[in-house]
Protein backbone atom coordinates (compact mmCIF):
# COMPACT_ATOMS: atom_id res chain seq x y z
CA UNK A 1 0.00 0.00 0.00
CA UNK A 2 2.63 1.99 1.00
CA UNK A 3 4.83 1.63 -2.61
CA UNK A 4 1.21 2.44 -4.21
CA UNK A 5 0.20 5.30 -2.23
CA UNK A 6 4.04 6.70 -3.51
CA UNK A 7 4.19 6.02 -7.01
CA UNK A 8 0.56 7.82 -7.61
CA UNK A 9 1.47 10.36 -5.29
CA UNK A 10 -1.64 10.04 -3.29
CA UNK A 11 -1.91 9.23 0.26
CA UNK A 12 -1.67 5.49 1.50
CA UNK A 13 -6.09 6.54 2.51
CA UNK A 14 -6.64 7.92 -0.67
CA UNK A 15 -9.75 5.93 -2.30
CA UNK A 16 -7.72 5.33 -5.96
CA UNK A 17 -5.20 4.04 -3.72
CA UNK A 18 -7.42 1.92 -1.73
CA UNK A 19 -9.61 0.56 -4.58
CA UNK A 20 -6.33 -0.43 -6.96
CA UNK A 21 -4.62 -2.63 -4.07
CA UNK A 22 -7.94 -4.47 -3.71
CA UNK A 23 -7.99 -4.65 -7.33
CA UNK A 24 -4.56 -6.06 -6.69
CA UNK A 25 -5.23 -8.65 -4.59
CA UNK A 26 -8.61 -9.66 -5.90
CA UNK A 27 -6.43 -10.93 -9.47
CA UNK A 28 -3.78 -12.31 -6.76
CA UNK A 29 -6.87 -14.46 -5.36
CA UNK A 30 -8.05 -15.03 -8.48
CA UNK A 31 -4.82 -16.60 -10.26
CA UNK A 32 -4.17 -18.56 -7.32
CA UNK A 33 -7.87 -19.86 -7.08
CA UNK A 34 -7.09 -20.85 -11.03
CA UNK A 35 -3.34 -22.57 -10.95
CA UNK A 36 -2.83 -23.31 -7.75
CA UNK A 37 -0.46 -22.24 -4.84
CA UNK A 38 2.15 -24.08 -5.10
CA UNK A 39 5.23 -23.96 -7.39
CA UNK A 40 4.15 -26.26 -10.25
CA UNK A 41 0.24 -25.03 -11.04
CA UNK A 42 1.68 -22.51 -13.38
CA UNK A 43 3.67 -24.88 -15.11
CA UNK A 44 1.13 -27.65 -15.24
CA UNK A 45 -1.33 -25.03 -16.88
CA UNK A 46 1.00 -24.20 -19.16
CA UNK A 47 1.34 -27.90 -20.61
CA UNK A 48 -1.79 -28.27 -20.71
CA UNK A 49 -2.84 -25.46 -22.84
CA UNK A 50 -1.82 -26.41 -26.39
CA UNK A 51 -1.42 -22.69 -27.32
CA UNK A 52 0.45 -21.60 -24.23
CA UNK A 53 2.57 -24.68 -25.06
CA UNK A 54 3.45 -23.53 -28.19
CA UNK A 55 3.91 -19.97 -27.41
CA UNK A 56 6.70 -21.00 -24.63
CA UNK A 57 8.56 -22.97 -27.52
CA UNK A 58 8.44 -19.98 -29.82
CA UNK A 59 10.16 -18.35 -27.38
CA UNK A 60 12.81 -20.68 -26.33
CA UNK A 61 14.07 -21.41 -29.77
CA UNK A 62 14.03 -18.00 -30.46
CA UNK A 63 16.06 -17.40 -27.17
CA UNK A 64 18.08 -20.62 -28.80
CA UNK A 65 19.01 -19.41 -32.09
CA UNK A 66 19.48 -16.22 -31.51
CA UNK A 67 22.64 -17.18 -29.69
CA UNK A 68 23.38 -19.07 -32.81
CA UNK A 69 23.75 -16.20 -34.88
CA UNK A 70 25.28 -13.08 -35.11
CA UNK A 71 28.31 -12.37 -32.55
CA UNK A 72 28.49 -16.00 -31.15
CA UNK A 73 28.16 -17.56 -34.27
CA UNK A 74 31.16 -15.53 -35.33
CA UNK A 75 33.56 -16.08 -32.27
CA UNK A 76 32.86 -19.70 -32.03
CA UNK A 77 33.30 -20.69 -36.07
CA UNK A 78 35.98 -18.49 -36.52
Amino acid sequence: MKNLAYLRHLPEDAPYVVEEYAEIEAAIDHEKTLLGNAFWGPIRSVFSNRQLSWRLFLGVSLFAWQNATGINAINYYS
